[in-house]
């Protein structure tokens, strides 16, 4: 009888710790934050011969291809196709904390899919502004 308690202890043990969270994608201060949208640049249109490469990305040892890749100033941005948000961010410090696309020029194209690495690289289909912009 007591082996079976023993056993059920161990597996418990094995279980729990196999159970961390996971280490955080982005190192500390990688994201920056600014005091106001003027800070940041804003929008600019792409080149006229927007013929764009695929930019590869290793996520989980795949090696995934984006449309676009952001880093630096988040916050005057029209995102299409598949994006890739860095952790390397310069964004706008929010009172209420989330709400960092607030008086940006943001758009996120329908059908888009937007993998953000200060995310655990998760992907999201319906754009940032549900999560990211108070509705004003």
């Amino acid at each position: 009888m007591n082996s079976k308690y023993i056993l059920i202890l161990l597996m418990c043990m094995v279980g729990l710790t196999a159970c961390q969270p996971a280490e955080p994608i982005c190192i500390k201060d990688s994201i920056r934050y600014v005091d106001s949208v003027q800070q940041l640049p804003p929008l600019t249109a792409p080149p006229a011969d927007s013929e764009k490469s695929q930019i590869p990305i290793e996520i989980k040892g795949k090696t995934i291809l984006f449309d676009d890749v952001i880093s630096g100033p988040l916050c005057n941005n029209h995102l299409s196709g598949k994006v890739y948000i860095t952790c390397d961010l310069d964004i706008v410090a929010s009172k209420v904390a989330p709400n960092f696309l607030d008086g940006c020029d943001f758009e996120v194209e329908p059908g888009s899919e937007v993998v953000v690495a200060s995310h655990n690289n998760a992907v999201y289909y319906k754009g940032c502004d549900s999560c990211h912009k108070s509705s004003q």
